[in-house]
């Protein structure tokens, strides 16, 4: 990897500047974050989700069969009334399928563009320093707790076998899982009482991996959003990092001036 030029490090070390400015200076509200914080910042309404373009040929034959046995003709135009001309309009169902799909697909192709703008403002707004901020301070927290957490990095899931039935959906999976395993832990009763029972272990697809751990951090977030002693923990944490950071590189570009 090359080696950061003295204006590269300048421009790192005030960006790295502004953003402990920030942590230091402002209230941080982390009530509402990422993509909620900014339709309540600007009053933007969300947009449509994207959906995919369909097929001309499949909305066409679509539109075709819709009005494919109107017979309808219209004759003495009173446009021409007054010249005694006749004027005959013949209803085309071809030429309006055709019309009416090419209406559809680009209401489709339009409602996709505005969605993609607006994903490019709302990205282009996090990234301000006040946003910044936020998100890190949330990772400072959430991050080492996903990281430290073995099984969900693994995707393993484990169940209690108490009362647990052998149709259940849980039972199932662990049946059928090419990764399982069972042992016994021990647990304490309602009264205190230490007990060995019997834990299933199995393993989920990559998938059903990702939207475990994605789970987890929603769950994290909600009791750090909460929780105003972890906030100042995680952005205090944050606050040591980057000043650690903003040391090394102030004398990285000592070094070479």
């Amino acid at each position: 990897m090359a080696t950061p030029t003295l204006a590269e490090l300048q421009k790192q070390r005030m960006q790295l500047a502004e953003q402990i400015n920030v942590l230091n200076t402002s209230v941080l509200d982390f009530s509402t974050t990422g993509q909620d914080a900014f339709f309540k910042a600007t009053g933007e309404q969300k947009a449509a989700p994207k959906k995919k373009v369909p097929r001309y040929t499949d909305v066409y034959n679509t539109e075709f069969d819709k009005i494919k046995d109107v017979d309808f003709t219209v004759s003495n135009d009173v446009r021409t009334a007054e010249t005694g001309d006749k004027a005959f309009y013949v209803f085309n169902a071809a030429k309006t399928a055709e019309q009416n799909t090419n209406k559809i697909i680009e209401n489709v192709e339009n409602l996709n563009k505005a969605y993609d703008l607006q994903q490019t403002r709302i990205q282009n707004w996090l990234k301000n320093t006040q946003n910044t901020a936020i998100e890190m301070t949330m990772a400072t927290y959430i991050d080492p707790i996903i990281k430290k957490n073995t099984a969900l990095q693994q995707g393993i899931v484990s169940i209690s076998a108490d009362n647990l039935s052998y149709n259940s959906p849980e039972y199932t999976k662990w049946k059928n899982s090419s990764w399982k395993k069972s042992n016994y832990i021990w647990k304490e009763d309602m009264f205190g009482r230490r007990y060995q029972a019997l834990e299933l272990s199995y393993k989920v697809s990559e998938e059903e991996k990702q939207e475990l751990i994605a789970a987890a951090k929603v769950s994290e977030q909600a009791k750090f959003k909460a929780s105003p002693e972890l906030q100042k923990q995680a952005k205090n944490t944050l606050l040591n990092k980057l000043n650690a950071d903003l040391a090394k590189l102030d004398s990285q570009i000592k070094k070479m001036k």
